[in-house]
């Protein structure tokens, strides 16, 4: 399902790799596009932290956001002009 939410991508150290958008969302996973920072997206897996809208948690904030985690597994990679287009597979819900 199309859906363009904020994306962080950290390593498996909690150091910040990537901070983009996401282009489309499912049940397994997102596909992002992002700027990547200190080079190339390591492979394996990784932490992503999504901005979600959260206002049926919230009624009469239609802009408020809660964040979520997921362990993740980037499966594939591609240029999207300047930035980098990232499969990225949800292994496990963190928060």
């Amino acid at each position: 399902m199309p859906a363009a939410h904020p994306i962080a991508i950290f390593d498996k150290n909690g150091w910040l790799l990537a901070r983009g958008r996401t282009v489309n969302i499912s049940e397994h996973g997102v596909f992002a596009v992002a700027s990547i920072w200190g080079g190339k997206m390591p492979a394996g897996e990784v932490r992503i932290e999504l901005k979600l809208p959260s206002a049926k948690d919230q009624p009469g904030r239609p802009d408020a956001t809660r964040t979520v985690e997921y362990q993740c597994k980037i499966i594939r990679t591609e240029t999207v002009g300047d930035m980098l287009g990232m499969g990225i597979e949800f292994l496990e819900k963190l928060s």
